[in-house]
């Protein structure tokens, strides 16, 4: 028999930038600036939550992949107008510019996708499963990835 080998649980937060956290989380002298390479230091995973509201841009992936230890992992939130404006329709464009987008540069550190759906939105299987296979489709596909399939 196999040995069979566990996965990797991190924790994380979904975030580096909240005001609140200043002087609490982080320490009071620390600048803005330096919050993720901070966060990263304290935690082996961070979701990329600006990802949702607008695209980002590769300067800032690559930025971030820098400012982080090398065996950090992010997530990436996939944006709104895919999920909540378009809820899933005729996503193939906005998947390709989302995945163009410079994701691409957090090159190893960059893990799981995350998709919020908006609380109301009807989807079928067969919706779910078109959009699914935009995303196996793109460009940015690695073999470590994994779409998990619709139940029956």
């Amino acid at each position: 028999m196999a040995k069979q080998t566990g996965g990797d649980v991190r924790i994380g937060i979904s975030g580096w930038r909240y005001p609140p956290w200043r002087g609490v989380f982080y320490p009071p002298d620390l600048p803005q600036r330096r919050e993720l390479e901070y966060a990263s230091r304290q935690l082996r995973t961070i979701e990329i939550n600006g990802s949702f509201y607008s695209l980002q841009t590769p300067e800032s992936y690559q930025a971030w992949y820098e400012e982080t230890p090398a065996d950090f992992l992010f997530s990436v939130k996939g944006g709104r107008y895919i999920t909540h404006m378009r809820r899933l329709r005729d996503a193939a464009t906005p998947l390709a510019n989302f995945f163009a987008s410079g994701v691409a540069n957090l090159r190893e550190k960059l893990g799981p996708f995350l998709w919020q759906l908006p609380p109301r939105c009807v989807t079928t299987r067969r919706s779910s499963t078109r959009s699914l296979r935009c995303c196996r489709a793109t460009p940015m596909q690695q073999p470590r990835w994994r779409v998990a399939a619709m139940p029956g």
